[in-house]
């Protein structure tokens, strides 16, 4: 049985992709992508847990991976806030 917060964390990562999809489709409307990049990411940590998703970017080849999302993640709070 999955629990709670992975069946949300699926939802949300699910849902981010299809921004991040609306967001191409919609000749790359920043907004749209920043928003499904942030409902993506919290969908991972929801999914692996702050444990697992730190090892996951901690990793060699995940390294530039992380940094670039807590920038997206910085970049939307400073910029998107409405």
């Amino acid at each position: 049985m999955i629990s709670d917060n992975r069946q949300i964390g699926f939802g949300l990562s699910a849902g981010g992709i299809a921004f991040m999809g609306l967001g191409i489709l919609l000749f790359f409307d920043s907004r749209l992508i920043a928003i499904g990049n942030a409902m993506f990411f919290t969908g991972v940590i929801l999914i692996l847990g702050v444990q697992g998703t730190m090892r996951l970017f901690a990793r060699c080849g995940f390294a530039t991976i992380g940094l670039v999302a807590i920038e997206q993640l910085h970049h939307i709070s400073l910029v998107h806030s409405i």
